[in-house]
């Protein structure tokens, strides 16, 4: 027990949740108490204010939550929670529940934060708590300090087409963003911008999460300099905003009595949870990136791979939210050890969702999808018909009496990652930790790296090329007998030949 810190005052950033100065606060699950410490008149008399007034501006990246509730100065035992979903943010802070959807996209947040005054509560000069304050059992603080002010955090992002040219969509979204305060406004409302500033942020996209209400939210880097332009004014009618930070009195220390949060979660753990998360948000942004890819080339085995994967994601990753959600709250009660937390971890590392063997598998999976993509793209002119209805329907046209297919045939090759995975996903679900890797690791070379198939594709090519047919498609029929690829010529309908391509054995 670190009794030293637990009865200490704590400070806590208020996240656009409604704190008052006497209200009740249990810090092991980060929640309000309903009800009031002292009588209304008591805390009012014993109040002192002053003038805060403090503005800072910053610029950053803002593509993972670890880089969000950073810019936001979200402390560790605060991130915790909120990860978990034990805190519910409001206002401005609803900028932390922003996430991207893809790789591609790149995002660069402004944050204004401004602050106007502090309030602090005199507990010393304050008379006895409410008799039914020490009743309740869930409380451990009471506020004693609140910062007011206000934020607006504005997310500018833009998609890059490709990895290769994201660092310089990066680094202009840092550099015109970095402008927005030089920017002066023409009398008719326009911006004095140059041609060449134009053009960079045509592209751009903006969102506002402020705690000012605003009549039009800004969508443009445009209409977002008028709005930044105005946001100091906002507070010359003498407005002092909302709770942007707060101050925790122990509890314990009014009534003499022992502390109910026996001990803050370490620094080190919080941190070793919010990469845990940023893994499972960075898989699922290349899972949405590679579906994308293989739908456009039609190749279902590997979107029904994707789906099953971010299937599984997604229910581990609700399962991990959930037990954190107990965990976490125990913890600081003193009804588990932080031990509970770090087999937690270990779970997610032995279960086949930690963020190297997702990366490892979605490599594979990017690397197929290219594969399949640079052998369609050397095959013009050619329609894709995935199996079933829509190759059926081609082969049964009566306009069609003879026909071609070249077909990738080992995109639904058994995939052991998933079977791990799934088991793991079970298991959790079942209240049951996995605590040791259970995939085999001999997997077999993935089809497209075999030296064979890169001629059976090389062979492939060229017979289907040369065939002077016009009804000529590419599909994805599994056919182990011929691993990577085949030319199949149909009649009428049916297979007249399960393979034109007859592979040669290569010699190195």
């Amino acid at each position: 027990m670190h009794s030293s810190l637990t009865e200490s005052v704590l400070e806590t950033n208020a996240l656009g949740r409604p704190f008052y100065l006497g209200t009740l606060y249990d810090a092991r699950n980060d929640r309000l108490i309903p009800g009031i410490s002292w009588k209304k008149e008591d805390i009012e008399s014993k109040t002192r204010v002053r003038p805060q007034p403090f503005t800072r501006l910053q610029v950053a990246a803002s593509e993972s939550r670890s880089a969000k509730t950073s810019l936001l100065d979200v402390s560790a035992s605060l991130k915790a929670s909120f990860f978990c979903g034990l805190v519910e943010v409001g206002g401005s802070a609803h900028y932390l529940n922003e996430k991207t959807s893809s790789s591609r996209q790149c995002s660069v947040t402004l944050s204004y934060q401004d602050t106007t005054e502090f309030k602090e509560l005199m507990i010393s000069e304050l008379k006895t708590l409410y008799p039914e304050v020490s009743k309740k059992t869930d409380a451990t603080h009471v506020v004693s300090g609140v910062l007011f002010g206000a934020n607006a955090h504005m997310e500018f992002q833009e998609m890059a087409s490709d990895d290769s040219n994201k660092q310089n969509i990066q680094g202009n979204l840092h550099v015109m963003i970095k402008k927005i305060p030089s920017i002066e406004i023409s009398g008719d409302g326009s911006l004095n911008m140059d041609e060449d500033d134009k053009k960079n942020v045509q592209n751009f996209s903006c969102k506002l999460y402020g705690d000012i209400l605003l009549k039009k939210l800004p969508s443009t880097y445009e209409e977002a300099v008028t709005v930044y332009k105005n946001l100091p004014s906002m507070w010359d009618k003498g407005e002092k905003g909302v709770p942007v930070k707060v101050w925790l009195y122990p509890l314990s220390k009014l009534t003499n009595t022992e502390s109910k949060l026996k001990r803050l979660i370490s620094e080190t753990l919080v941190s070793a949870v919010e990469e845990a998360m940023d893994e499972f948000h960075q898989a699922e942004k290349r899972t949405n990136d590679l579906l994308r890819s293989s739908t456009e080339i039609k190749a279902v085995d590997i979107v029904h791979q994707l789906e099953t994967f971010q299937s599984s994601l997604r229910v581990f990753t609700t399962e991990f939210l959930s037990k954190m959600t107990y965990l976490i709250p125990a913890i600081r009660g003193g009804d588990l050890d932080e031990t509970a937390l770090r087999d937690l971890l270990k779970s997610q590392d032995a279960s086949g969702f930690s963020g190297k063997e997702m990366e490892q598998w979605l490599d594979g999976k990017e690397t197929e999808i290219n594969v399949v993509t640079m052998n369609i793209n050397k095959l013009p002119n050619n329609k894709i018909k995935p199996p079933g209805p829509e190759l059926d329907s081609f082969l049964m046209d009566p306009d069609v009496t003879d026909a071609v297919v070249f077909s990738f045939t080992s995109l639904s090759n058994e995939e052991p990652y998933l079977k791990k995975i799934s088991k793991a996903v079970e298991n959790f679900k079942s209240g049951y930790n996995i605590s040791t890797p259970e995939q085999d690791r001999r997997e077999e070379v993935p089809w497209y790296k075999r030296p064979d198939v890169w001629d059976t594709l090389h062979l492939s090519r060229s017979v289907f090329n040369d065939v002077p047919l016009q009804n000529k498609v590419i599909s994805f029929i599994s056919d182990p007998a011929h691993p990577g690829a085949s030319v199949r010529s149909y009649h009428k309908g049916s297979l007249k030949d399960e393979n034109l391509a007859k592979p040669q054995l290569c010699k190195f």
